[in-house]
């Protein structure tokens, strides 16, 4: 998926425009590469992960039950310690409460003595220094995820979002165009293009990220919002509206 195709031929260095949509993943994303918000709990010891009653959303919380319910059964495992990780991340995002993010930090270190080459807790750790502003630190965290899966897309992921906030838009694009297109891939792709000033391309995009999610996601929520931010940036205020009243329908308050 070649963000360039429609960007037109400026520098990267004038790129920013007057309004920036603030589009840093914390993981959980953060909506996260594929497409998911809620981590999957699936045992390797056969049991099965944790099914939608009645066709509802599995929200974060109920996550967070069934995942530290499985921890509890059994000695600590590295998997189920970094989705638990990652589950308190998207907390964390969900309500804007920094608290979570020393929970998510410990799970994750743990996961990480366990099993030194987790790429999901690698990629874990990214999206915390990420949320926390830490560029610096989440481009290693995410550089060793790809370097432990080079396959993975969320290590791709964080890797490109650091490299965003880093300035380092150039090598972001050659990261952002090795993504697979998803939810999560489209929004690069879309906060890539407004940097560089091409706010129309930036919205057609985010239109597809909106499309590639689940429809009543938290992740399909937030890239809608940032499509209304982006509608409002040049003035299309009742379009802006209708996809805020949307998002809000999809996850309530």
């Amino acid at each position: 998926m070649r963000v360039t195709q429609r960007l037109p031929p400026r520098t990267w260095g004038t790129a920013v425009s007057a309004l920036i949509v603030a589009f840093v993943l914390s993981a959980l994303l953060i909506t996260r590469p594929g497409g998911r918000t809620e981590p999957e709990a699936v045992p390797s010891d056969g049991a099965s992960r944790p099914e939608r009653a009645s066709g509802h959303r599995l929200t974060t919380d109920t996550t967070i039950e069934t995942l530290q319910s499985y921890l509890s059964k059994g000695p600590p495992r590295a998997d189920l310690l970094a989705a638990l990780g990652e589950a308190y991340l998207q907390k964390a995002r969900e309500t804007g409460n920094p608290a979570y993010y020393p929970k998510a930090e410990t799970l994750l270190r743990r996961a990480l003595e366990l099993a030194p080459g987790s790429v999901e807790a690698l990629t874990g750790m990214g999206a915390l220094a990420l949320a926390r502003h830490q560029f610096a630190e989440a481009l290693d965290w995410g550089q060793r995820a790809v370097q432990a899966s080079p396959h993975r897309a969320a290590a791709y992921g964080v890797v490109a979002d650091a490299l965003v906030e880093l300035g380092r838009y150039e090598e972001a694009v050659t990261v952002v165009v090795d993504i697979r297109p998803d939810q999560a891939a489209y929004a690069r792709v879309s906060y890539l293009r407004e940097l560089y000033g091409d706010v129309e391309g930036a919205i057609e995009v985010m239109r597809k990220a909106v499309s590639a999610g689940a429809p009543n996601s938290e992740g399909t929520a937030y890239v809608q919002v940032q499509l209304g931010v982006l509608l409002f940036t040049v003035g299309r205020f009742a379009e802006a509206e209708r996809e805020f009243q949307i998002a809000l329908q999809r996850v309530p308050n």
